[in-house]
């Protein structure tokens, strides 16, 4: 048996989605054909879910190169919590932290930590882990 043969006829069956979406009789799936809906015990395993991880933190990692490139300068710490910041928000809204971006490139991490608790994200989104996350950025 051909494996790419196989491959193509069930992917022209089921199709291929990015996006999760219901099948013909309502339960959650993605990808080809892979059925996600709890009710009939599906799911990621774990492998797959691993290299959405990987992929998602490389993603992160790469916004910070575009945006703030000097970002990978700054102390490990704070480096882990850019890091971790973007992965949660997504660059667009990490971006507009500007006043804490400018404390980091001027290597005031305590400043840097208070205008990130100053936010929207730290105070009303997820003010626990907006804590733990800032507390690194003293280093």
């Amino acid at each position: 048996m051909d494996i790419d043969d196989l491959k193509e006829h069930i992917e022209r069956e089921e199709g291929r989605e990015r996006h999760a979406y219901r099948d013909h009789l309502g339960y959650l799936t993605i990808g080809v054909g892979h059925m996600v809906d709890e009710r009939k015990g599906g799911g990621l395993p774990d492998a797959i879910i691993d290299v959405l991880l990987d992929y998602d933190i490389a993603q992160a990692m790469a916004d910070l190169d575009r945006g703030a490139p000097w970002w990978r300068d700054l102390k490990p710490g704070q480096r882990f919590a850019l890091t971790a910041m973007s992965f949660q928000m997504g660059w667009p809204a990490l971006s507009g932290f500007r006043n804490m971006f400018a404390a980091l490139k001027d290597g005031d991490g305590a400043s840097a930590r208070n205008h990130a608790l100053d936010s929207k994200w730290a105070k009303h989104d997820t003010p626990e882990r907006a804590r733990r996350v800032v507390a690194m950025m003293e280093d």
